[in-house]
């Protein structure tokens, strides 16, 4: 027994399948932003001159409160930090000097990191947009924002408290 497809059954079976791919694709890329540094300046009570050693001891402080820690591949002014959270891991570095602090994105695992993305959807616009470069989940944006915003505040609280604070925790 054989079935005769007619060339309109085929047409709507194309058409069919283009919209269901094109659903899949707008859910992928739904929740994915380009991958950039992200930069601060240093709260005004740290001075010029402060250690390279106290501001680490701060970032490292504040890294621990939101489930960060320290990688093995860190020096003076260069700092590695790692989070894992179930099957999920991020891996940023944090350059750093008296004046300012950056995030650098390294590696990470199930967080859907893309090098060669060509569409990307805007939230803010609701929107598709064509974007060549490397994106990653909005989930890894979550992780850094709030690590940066703690950052910001533990160095506020000045490098002393980062000494009182480091041996308490």
């Amino acid at each position: 027994m054989s079935f005769a497809v007619s060339d309109r059954t085929r047409k709507k079976a194309i058409i069919a399948l283009v919209v269901v791919l094109g659903i899949v694709l707008a859910a992928c890329t739904r929740n994915m932003r380009p991958v950039e540094d992200q930069s601060q300046s240093m709260p005004g009570n740290i001075e010029q001159d402060a250690a390279l050693a106290d501001i680490e001891r701060c970032l490292v402080l504040a890294g621990s409160y939101r489930g960060w820690a320290r990688h093995p591949a860190s020096d003076e002014g260069d700092l590695h930090l790692r989070r894992l959270e179930r099957h999920h891991m991020a891996h940023v570095r944090v350059e750093y000097d008296s004046t300012q602090y950056r995030l650098s994105y390294v590696d990470s695992a199930n967080l859907r990191h893309s090098e060669n993305e060509r569409i990307l959807y805007d939230r803010q616009r609701d929107t598709f947009t064509e974007y060549e470069g490397e994106v990653i989940s909005v989930h890894y944006y979550r992780w850094t924002d709030y690590l940066l915003e703690t950052m910001h505040s533990v160095l506020s609280q000045g490098l002393d408290h980062c000494d009182t604070e480091a041996s308490e925790h």
